[in-house]
């Protein structure tokens, strides 16, 4: 069976228009997983430059959910508000 110039050519641009539709499509799911990825450190990071001395002096924030902290420090930026919500939190 042999293909004409015009079928061979035609399928070899559907091939090739979809290896550039995978190929876009897989740099868009790479880029959701960094931006994931990133989002979850500048947490972390936010985390303790706000709680820099964690083990110390901040005992109620490692029995909240981690939502609850990112809404404490992401929120309430003088200390003395945010403790007395951790301890609000805590004795509900």
């Amino acid at each position: 069976m042999l293909i004409n110039n015009s079928e061979y050519f035609n399928a070899l641009e559907n091939i090739k228009s979809r290896i550039k539709i995978t190929q876009y499509r897989a740099a868009l799911g790479a880029n959701k997983e960094l931006m994931e990825l990133y989002w979850n450190i500048e947490i972390l990071r936010r985390f303790a430059e706000t709680y820099p001395d964690f083990t110390k002096s901040q005992r109620g924030v490692d029995l909240l959910p981690w939502r609850n902290n990112i809404t404490l420090f992401s929120k309430i930026k003088d200390e003395i508000e945010r403790n007395w919500y951790i301890e609000q939190s805590l004795n509900e």
